[in-house]
């Protein structure tokens, strides 16, 4: 990020209130599709920007998971509301750095799970229509 180091004790991720302590990792796209316009000829005239998308990925323990789930009271990311996520580290300079997640929702949860192990990892993408 930045060609800055971040401090993964320094990172933090809440969900709708609920601090994420086991985070073991963190990504995002934020994406514009861009079009060529064509004239007469071969090569474009223009170049138009299209329709903006934000998504991501995070992979946590199911611990973690499972206080969503107990929040909502429910057993599947499909039962789960429109979140708000944010994000907090501390960047190279020292200063605290924030990304807001708004109207969040997970689409896919990927894991191989062992009976009674709430230490499982969870890798979860997730869409979201603003991050500020």
């Amino acid at each position: 990020m930045s060609g800055l180091n971040y401090s993964w004790k320094k990172y933090r991720i809440q969900v709708d209130g609920i601090d994420f302590a086991e985070v073991e990792s963190s990504q995002f796209t934020d994406e514009q599709a861009l079009e060529f316009v064509y004239g007469t000829g071969d090569l474009p005239q223009d170049l138009v920007e299209g329709n903006i998308s934000f998504t991501g990925s995070l992979t946590i323990r199911l611990g973690e998971l499972q206080k969503l789930f107990t929040k909502y009271a429910t057993a599947t990311i499909s039962g789960l509301p429109f979140l708000t996520m944010v994000e907090k580290f501390e960047n190279g300079l020292g200063q605290i750095v924030t990304k807001t997640y708004m109207s969040l929702k997970f689409d896919k949860a990927d894991s191989s799970i062992n009976q009674g192990d709430p230490s499982t990892k969870v890798s979860l993408t997730w869409k979201c229509l603003n991050i500020k």
